[in-house]
Protein backbone atom coordinates (compact mmCIF):
# COMPACT_ATOMS: atom_id res chain seq x y z
CA UNK A 1 0.00 0.00 0.00
CA UNK A 2 0.93 3.71 -0.44
CA UNK A 3 3.16 5.31 2.32
CA UNK A 4 0.11 7.81 2.57
CA UNK A 5 -2.09 5.17 3.52
CA UNK A 6 0.09 3.72 6.11
CA UNK A 7 -0.08 7.20 7.58
CA UNK A 8 -3.43 7.49 7.79
CA UNK A 9 -3.91 4.10 9.63
CA UNK A 10 -1.17 5.15 11.86
CA UNK A 11 -2.53 8.27 12.91
CA UNK A 12 -5.86 6.36 13.81
CA UNK A 13 -4.09 4.97 17.10
CA UNK A 14 -3.57 1.03 17.66
CA UNK A 15 -7.15 0.30 16.23
CA UNK A 16 -6.31 1.95 13.07
CA UNK A 17 -2.74 0.40 12.79
CA UNK A 18 -4.46 -3.43 13.57
CA UNK A 19 -7.27 -2.44 10.75
CA UNK A 20 -4.00 -1.55 8.21
CA UNK A 21 -2.69 -4.74 9.06
CA UNK A 22 -5.65 -7.03 8.18
CA UNK A 23 -6.68 -5.02 5.24
CA UNK A 24 -2.76 -5.61 3.97
CA UNK A 25 -3.34 -9.13 4.32
CA UNK A 26 -6.50 -9.10 2.89
CA UNK A 27 -5.36 -7.98 0.03
CA UNK A 28 -2.13 -10.38 -0.21
CA UNK A 29 -4.23 -13.36 0.41
CA UNK A 30 -7.29 -11.73 -2.28
CA UNK A 31 -9.38 -13.59 0.41
CA UNK A 32 -13.03 -14.50 -1.04
CA UNK A 33 -15.22 -13.51 1.40
CA UNK A 34 -18.39 -13.06 -0.64
CA UNK A 35 -18.75 -16.49 -1.04
CA UNK A 36 -19.02 -17.25 2.85
CA UNK A 37 -22.52 -17.37 5.07
CA UNK A 38 -23.55 -14.05 6.31
CA UNK A 39 -23.18 -15.73 9.92
CA UNK A 40 -19.67 -16.72 9.06
CA UNK A 41 -19.26 -13.18 8.15
CA UNK A 42 -20.70 -11.75 10.97
CA UNK A 43 -18.39 -13.95 12.85
CA UNK A 44 -14.79 -12.60 11.09
CA UNK A 45 -16.02 -8.80 11.87
CA UNK A 46 -16.80 -10.33 15.59
CA UNK A 47 -13.27 -11.77 15.86
CA UNK A 48 -11.65 -8.50 13.99
CA UNK A 49 -13.43 -6.77 16.43
CA UNK A 50 -12.17 -8.66 19.63
CA UNK A 51 -8.53 -8.81 18.32
CA UNK A 52 -8.48 -5.29 18.13
CA UNK A 53 -9.96 -4.33 21.73
CA UNK A 54 -7.48 -7.02 22.67
CA UNK A 55 -4.59 -5.09 21.17
CA UNK A 56 -5.32 -2.02 22.32
CA UNK A 57 -5.84 -3.10 25.74
CA UNK A 58 -2.32 -4.23 25.76
CA UNK A 59 -0.91 -1.92 24.97
CA UNK A 60 -2.55 0.85 26.99
CA UNK A 61 -1.61 -1.75 29.53
CA UNK A 62 2.27 -1.84 28.56
CA UNK A 63 2.40 1.57 27.79
CA UNK A 64 0.70 3.49 30.00
CA UNK A 65 1.57 6.77 32.12
CA UNK A 66 2.93 5.22 35.22
CA UNK A 67 1.79 7.19 38.71
CA UNK A 68 4.06 9.04 40.74
CA UNK A 69 3.80 9.71 44.84
CA UNK A 70 4.26 13.52 45.32
CA UNK A 71 5.00 12.55 49.09
CA UNK A 72 5.67 9.78 50.60
CA UNK A 73 5.29 10.24 53.88
CA UNK A 74 1.93 8.83 55.73
CA UNK A 75 2.56 11.11 59.00
CA UNK A 76 4.00 14.55 59.64
CA UNK A 77 4.98 15.61 63.19
CA UNK A 78 5.96 18.92 64.17
CA UNK A 79 8.85 20.10 66.27
CA UNK A 80 7.11 20.86 69.36
CA UNK A 81 5.33 17.36 70.07
CA UNK A 82 4.95 15.59 72.89
CA UNK A 83 4.63 11.85 72.24
CA UNK A 84 3.11 9.55 75.06
CA UNK A 85 3.21 6.41 73.88
CA UNK A 86 4.25 4.27 70.75
CA UNK A 87 4.94 5.53 67.35
CA UNK A 88 5.05 2.94 64.37
CA UNK A 89 6.05 3.28 60.80
CA UNK A 90 8.22 2.16 58.02
CA UNK A 91 10.52 4.49 58.01
CA UNK A 92 11.49 7.61 60.24
CA UNK A 93 13.22 10.39 58.90
CA UNK A 94 14.40 13.31 60.62
CA UNK A 95 14.52 17.05 58.50
CA UNK A 96 18.11 18.58 58.56
CA UNK A 97 16.80 22.74 58.71
CA UNK A 98 13.44 23.18 59.15
CA UNK A 99 12.61 27.35 60.03
CA UNK A 100 11.39 28.49 56.75
CA UNK A 101 11.30 25.26 54.97
CA UNK A 102 9.15 23.03 57.75
CA UNK A 103 5.87 24.92 57.45
CA UNK A 104 5.87 24.85 53.91
CA UNK A 105 6.64 20.75 53.86
CA UNK A 106 3.58 20.16 55.64
CA UNK A 107 1.28 22.55 53.86
CA UNK A 108 1.94 20.98 51.02
CA UNK A 109 2.00 17.21 52.19
CA UNK A 110 -0.41 15.25 50.87
CA UNK A 111 -0.38 13.00 54.21
CA UNK A 112 -3.42 11.51 55.39
CA UNK A 113 -2.31 12.58 59.33
CA UNK A 114 -1.35 16.23 59.83
CA UNK A 115 -0.23 17.25 63.20
CA UNK A 116 1.00 20.37 64.01
CA UNK A 117 3.74 22.10 66.21
CA UNK A 118 1.52 22.34 69.37
CA UNK A 119 -0.11 18.94 69.71
CA UNK A 120 0.38 16.43 72.37
CA UNK A 121 -0.27 12.76 71.30
CA UNK A 122 -0.73 10.58 74.33
CA UNK A 123 -1.62 7.58 72.48
CA UNK A 124 0.09 5.89 69.84
CA UNK A 125 0.57 6.99 66.10
CA UNK A 126 0.71 4.57 62.66
CA UNK A 127 2.03 5.22 59.17
CA UNK A 128 3.68 3.95 56.41
CA UNK A 129 6.13 6.77 56.95
CA UNK A 130 6.76 9.01 59.51
CA UNK A 131 8.75 12.53 58.63
CA UNK A 132 9.78 14.04 62.43
CA UNK A 133 10.29 17.66 61.58
CA UNK A 134 12.16 18.77 65.21
CA UNK A 135 13.43 22.51 64.16
CA UNK A 136 17.49 21.58 64.46
CA UNK A 137 18.29 24.70 62.75
CA UNK A 138 20.24 26.43 65.16
CA UNK A 139 22.46 23.71 65.71
CA UNK A 140 22.44 22.56 62.32
CA UNK A 141 23.03 25.99 60.87
CA UNK A 142 25.93 27.04 62.91
CA UNK A 143 27.73 23.57 61.63
CA UNK A 144 26.73 24.28 58.42
CA UNK A 145 28.44 27.74 59.03
CA UNK A 146 31.76 26.07 60.04
CA UNK A 147 31.87 23.89 57.26
CA UNK A 148 31.22 26.89 55.18
CA UNK A 149 33.90 28.73 56.80
CA UNK A 150 36.55 25.85 56.47
CA UNK A 151 35.60 25.79 52.71
CA UNK A 152 36.00 29.52 52.77
CA UNK A 153 39.77 28.77 53.82
CA UNK A 154 41.04 26.63 51.52
CA UNK A 155 39.51 28.50 49.20
CA UNK A 156 41.85 32.04 49.91
CA UNK A 157 44.45 30.01 50.35
CA UNK A 158 44.65 27.43 47.07
CA UNK A 159 42.37 29.13 44.39
CA UNK A 160 44.80 31.01 42.71
CA UNK A 161 46.72 28.13 41.68
CA UNK A 162 44.40 27.19 39.17
CA UNK A 163 44.31 30.62 37.53
CA UNK A 164 47.58 32.14 35.90
CA UNK A 165 45.63 34.60 33.10
CA UNK A 166 42.47 36.42 35.40
CA UNK A 167 43.26 38.70 38.20
CA UNK A 168 42.01 36.30 41.35
CA UNK A 169 42.47 38.37 44.50
CA UNK A 170 39.74 40.58 42.66
CA UNK A 171 37.11 37.60 43.07
CA UNK A 172 38.66 36.31 46.19
CA UNK A 173 37.60 40.09 47.65
CA UNK A 174 34.09 39.64 46.67
CA UNK A 175 34.09 35.91 47.48
CA UNK A 176 34.69 37.22 50.80
CA UNK A 177 32.12 39.68 51.33
CA UNK A 178 29.57 37.53 50.31
CA UNK A 179 30.81 34.35 52.35
CA UNK A 180 30.24 36.75 55.48
CA UNK A 181 26.94 37.77 54.05
CA UNK A 182 25.84 34.40 53.22
CA UNK A 183 27.16 32.58 56.79
CA UNK A 184 25.30 35.56 59.05
CA UNK A 185 22.04 34.58 56.82
CA UNK A 186 22.07 30.88 58.02
CA UNK A 187 23.28 31.47 61.47
CA UNK A 188 19.96 33.96 62.21
CA UNK A 189 17.61 31.12 59.88
CA UNK A 190 17.56 33.45 57.04
CA UNK A 191 17.62 30.09 54.31
CA UNK A 192 15.94 31.65 51.34
CA UNK A 193 18.25 35.12 51.92
CA UNK A 194 21.09 32.48 52.31
CA UNK A 195 20.34 30.61 49.35
CA UNK A 196 20.08 34.24 47.27
CA UNK A 197 23.60 34.96 48.16
CA UNK A 198 24.90 31.57 47.58
CA UNK A 199 23.00 32.38 43.99
CA UNK A 200 25.69 35.85 43.71
CA UNK A 201 28.28 33.03 44.72
CA UNK A 202 27.84 30.81 41.81
CA UNK A 203 27.48 34.04 39.32
CA UNK A 204 30.74 34.84 40.74
CA UNK A 205 32.23 31.36 40.03
CA UNK A 206 31.17 31.59 36.22
CA UNK A 207 32.50 35.07 35.98
CA UNK A 208 35.48 33.89 37.03
CA UNK A 209 35.74 30.98 35.04
CA UNK A 210 34.77 32.62 31.56
CA UNK A 211 37.54 35.74 32.29
CA UNK A 212 40.21 32.68 32.77
CA UNK A 213 39.17 31.13 30.04
CA UNK A 214 39.10 34.06 27.62
CA UNK A 215 41.86 36.13 28.84
CA UNK A 216 44.17 32.46 28.25
CA UNK A 217 42.59 32.35 24.70
CA UNK A 218 43.48 35.77 24.10
CA UNK A 219 46.96 35.15 25.34
CA UNK A 220 47.38 31.79 23.37
CA UNK A 221 45.66 32.50 19.70
CA UNK A 222 44.90 36.58 19.53
CA UNK A 223 42.87 36.49 16.83
CA UNK A 224 40.76 33.79 16.97
CA UNK A 225 37.42 33.43 16.97
CA UNK A 226 35.75 30.75 19.50
CA UNK A 227 32.01 31.11 20.66
CA UNK A 228 31.43 29.19 23.82
CA UNK A 229 28.12 27.23 24.68
CA UNK A 230 25.80 29.08 27.04
CA UNK A 231 26.29 26.66 29.82
CA UNK A 232 30.73 26.57 29.21
CA UNK A 233 30.93 28.00 32.88
CA UNK A 234 28.50 26.85 35.30
CA UNK A 235 30.44 24.81 37.07
CA UNK A 236 34.16 25.70 38.32
CA UNK A 237 36.88 25.52 41.26
CA UNK A 238 34.59 28.36 42.97
CA UNK A 239 31.70 27.19 43.50
CA UNK A 240 32.49 23.22 43.45
CA UNK A 241 34.70 23.66 46.39
CA UNK A 242 32.52 25.68 48.38
CA UNK A 243 29.16 24.30 48.36
CA UNK A 244 29.86 20.97 46.87
CA UNK A 245 29.45 18.97 43.64
CA UNK A 246 25.42 18.11 43.94
CA UNK A 247 24.83 21.07 45.36
CA UNK A 248 26.38 22.52 42.37
CA UNK A 249 24.58 20.85 40.17
CA UNK A 250 21.45 22.04 42.08
CA UNK A 251 22.37 25.23 41.63
CA UNK A 252 23.12 24.89 37.86
CA UNK A 253 19.89 23.46 37.51
CA UNK A 254 17.93 26.07 39.17
CA UNK A 255 19.65 28.65 36.70
CA UNK A 256 18.53 26.53 33.48
CA UNK A 257 14.87 26.06 34.48
CA UNK A 258 15.10 30.40 35.51
CA UNK A 259 16.65 31.51 32.28
CA UNK A 260 14.77 28.42 29.80
CA UNK A 261 11.23 28.37 31.78
CA UNK A 262 11.06 31.85 33.46
CA UNK A 263 7.02 32.15 33.60
CA UNK A 264 6.74 28.01 34.59
CA UNK A 265 9.71 28.91 37.20
CA UNK A 266 7.92 31.67 38.53
CA UNK A 267 4.90 29.76 39.00
CA UNK A 268 6.16 26.83 40.39
CA UNK A 269 9.04 27.37 42.35
CA UNK A 270 9.17 27.00 46.16
CA UNK A 271 12.34 28.87 47.42
CA UNK A 272 11.87 27.22 50.44
CA UNK A 273 11.95 24.22 49.49
CA UNK A 274 14.53 24.74 47.19
CA UNK A 275 17.07 26.28 50.20
CA UNK A 276 16.56 23.64 52.23
CA UNK A 277 17.21 21.15 49.25
CA UNK A 278 19.95 22.90 48.79
CA UNK A 279 21.49 23.12 51.90
CA UNK A 280 20.79 19.31 52.99
CA UNK A 281 22.77 18.66 50.36
CA UNK A 282 26.13 20.82 51.11
CA UNK A 283 25.67 19.85 54.55
CA UNK A 284 25.38 16.01 53.84
CA UNK A 285 28.82 16.27 51.68
CA UNK A 286 30.38 17.87 54.69
CA UNK A 287 32.27 14.37 54.83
Amino acid sequence: MPEGVWKIFVSLGVPGLALGVFYALFRVFSWDLSALSPITQVGLVILFMLIVAFITLMALRMWRPSSQIRSRSSVRIGSGSTIRGGVAGRDFKQGLINSESSETAISSSQSSVKIDRSASIAGSVAGRDILVNNDRLPDRAEELARILEDRATRIKAELAQHFHYTPVQDFLNRFEQLHIHHVDALRQGHLVRAHEILNEIHELSKKLQSDESWAERNHKYPGLEVKYHPEAFQRGYLIQWYAGSEAMERLVQEERMRTRYPEDNQKTSNPQKNASEVYTMIFDSKS
